[in-house]
């Protein structure tokens, strides 16, 4: 017998609650607004993890209070994708949607996505989608809050309408190399939800951001070439970017580095490097922060991520009972 049909809270168009819960099917039969969020894993090179300066963060923040090294909104700078110290690449990690998804089935997607359930926060959510869609639990601190991104959509999957009118939350998890020549996320650490994940890769950031402004079809397509209404969304590269600025300057990567380890093939555990923030590191890293306060999650005023807050967990998941 399958379980109940989960609920979103009814969102009005400029996002503030109605006080009303749907079930899902209703909301995306209707068009109803409604919350979601969208986690992107970023994978660095070693670079970011540079030890600071001892006024390492008196500095970055005297820099994003100046506006230096351009701004989350895409000032400033040309937009760059690689380390300028040793030429690697920084890559955002891809899901492939399953192919019976109810939409954009087979789409390469972001790392990790999903709604928000009634009563649910989007803290919360994001950590559970990275958990259930891929095997990876990071702490509270390790989501990068970056902006709301306003999401209407109305069209046909599997020769059936469907109508997603969402408020998408985006976060970000930087994850840090721990050598040059190894990959920051260690192989067969990942464990993928087979219902909604058919597969996984990493993509350079730059190719990928060209992919979307080309429209490339096979790449998130309702954020619509990064234009319109979606084209609040390239503040995500441009904070890529300029993280990048920063570190050829010689200034460290905002983020507070933290360690932790990893249950890999055979169940061996490895390290894992990942920053965390506060709201002081988010300014620093975006030079945007007003900005992120002005597009509060849609449930109300949110709360500056913990930078202790929680505990690193990335495992396999336990075997079923």
């Amino acid at each position: 017998m399958g379980g109940a049909e989960e609920e979103f809270d009814v969102l009005a168009a400029a996002g503030r609650p109605t006080g009303r819960a749907k079930a899902r099917s209703a909301v995306h039969r209707d068009g109803d607004w409604h919350a979601a969020v969208h986690v992107w894993v970023l994978l660095q090179c070693p670079c970011a993890g540079r030890a600071p300066p001892a006024a390492g963060a008196a500095a970055l923040l005297e820099r994003a209070l100046r506006g230096g090294g351009g701004g989350g909104r895409g000032g400033g700078g040309a937009f760059s994708g690689r380390c300028s110290a040793c030429g690697r690449d920084w890559e955002f990690l891809l899901q492939r949607r399953a192919l019976h998804k109810e939409s954009w089935p087979g789409m390469w997607d972001i790392s990790a996505a999903g709604h928000v359930e009634a009563g649910g926060s989007a803290l919360a959510t994001a950590q559970r989608e990275l958990w259930e869609e891929l095997g990876l639990r990071f702490p509270r601190g390790a989501f990068q809050p970056l902006f709301t991104h306003r999401q209407r959509f109305r069209g046909e999957f599997h020769g059936k309408s469907f109508v997603n009118n969402e408020f998408n939350q985006v976060f970000l998890v930087s994850v840090v190399s721990t050598e040059a020549d190894e990959a920051p996320i260690p192989s067969g650490a990942l464990r993928l939800q087979e219902a909604e994940v058919a597969e996984v890769r990493s993509f350079p950031v730059a190719e990928l951001r060209e992919r979307l402004l080309q429209r490339d079809p096979e790449y998130m397509t309702y954020l619509d070439g990064l234009s319109g209404e979606s084209a609040g969304y390239d503040r995500l590269f441009q904070i890529v970017s300029r993280r990048l600025r920063l570190l050829a300057d010689g200034l460290p990567c905002p983020g507070l580095l933290q360690e932790g380890w990893v249950r890999g093939t055979g169940g061996a555990l490895l390290p894992l490097r990942f920053h965390t923030w506060t709201y002081a590191r988010i300014l620093a890293d975006t030079g945007d922060f007003f900005a992120f306060n002005a597009q509060d999650p849609p449930r109300g005023k949110a709360r500056g991520p913990d930078a202790t807050g929680g505990t690193l967990s990335i495992a396999s998941r336990p075997a079923p009972g």
